[in-house]
C-alpha cells in the first residue's frame, strides 16, 4: 500500500510544483523545500485536527523541523508560503504525514 507526496493548493485544488517534503516516513526530522519560494509558516495537525506543533522558518526555501517529539502515527503538515494567489489568499499546501 502506497500514497503520494504530491502537494495540492487548498484553494484552487491544482497540484503544485518545486516543493519538497521529506523523508516520508520519517521519525526525528522532516526537511520542506519549496525552491524559490519563501516558507512564512509551517503546522503539523493531527487526524483529528488538532494542531501539534507549529514552526515559523523566517522566510528561508528550505526548513528542518525537529519532530522527535510527536508519537508514530499519520499527521497532516499545512504549509503556508509568503506568496499571495491573484484572489489575495496567502497560498498553502498540505501533505500527508506518517512517523513511525
Amino acid at each position: 500500500m502506497g500514497f503520494t507526496n504530491e502537494l495540492t493548493d487548498v484553494a484552487s485544488s491544482e497540484k503544485i510544483t518545486g516543493v519538497s517534503v521529506y523523508p516520508n516516513p520519517t521519525n526525528n526530522q522532516l526537511t520542506i523545500s519549496t525552491g524559490d519560494e519563501k516558507l512564512d509558516d509551517i503546522e503539523i495537525y493531527n487526524v483529528l485536527g488538532q494542531l501539534v506543533k507549529e514552526f515559523n522558518p523566517q522566510g528561508a526555501s528550505k526548513f528542518n523541523a525537529n519532530i522527535h517529539n510527536l508519537s508514530s502515527g499519520i499527521y497532516f503538515v499545512k504549509i503556508f508560503t509568503k506568496n499571495w494567489n491573484q484572489k489575495g489568499q496567502q497560498q498553502q499546501k498540505i501533505i500527508k504525514l506518517i512517523i513511525r
